[in-house]
């Protein structure tokens, strides 16, 4: 039914609110961005691969001073997904993921960043 007349048949104007409030969601989930916010968006995932270097930094720090085991296995889990978002070579992940240690996972991400 056209929005036109879904306003004609309304009658309180609670409803009628409530239908435009509606409508101009729709209108937001159209994603018309401005300039600047493309630009943002661009340079987001134009870095994307430094960003999750970053991150990947910071989990080496949480590894490093992670106490429990429980943590310390969420935080390899994390640190695996990082590592595919960032399509390290497989063998690579695998030999990290089968050693767990820190100081590996340290030293490539070092060899990581400094190819970048």
């Amino acid at each position: 039914m056209p929005i036109n007349l879904i306003y004609l048949k309304l009658s309180c104007k609670k409803d009628f609110l409530r239908i435009t409030k509606t409508h101009r969601k729709a209108d937001m989930a159209k994603n018309d961005y401005s300039q600047y916010q493309k630009a943002v968006i661009s340079d987001y995932y134009n870095n994307l691969d430094m960003i999750m270097l970053g991150k990947l930094g910071e989990l080496v720090t949480e590894l490093y001073l992670a106490d429990t085991p429980t943590k310390q296995n969420r935080l390899w889990q994390r640190a695996h997904k990082a590592m595919l978002k960032l399509k390290i070579p497989p063998a690579i992940t695998d030999h990290i993921m089968e050693k767990k240690d820190v100081e590996i996972l340290a030293k490539n991400l070092q060899d990581w960043l400094t190819k970048k």
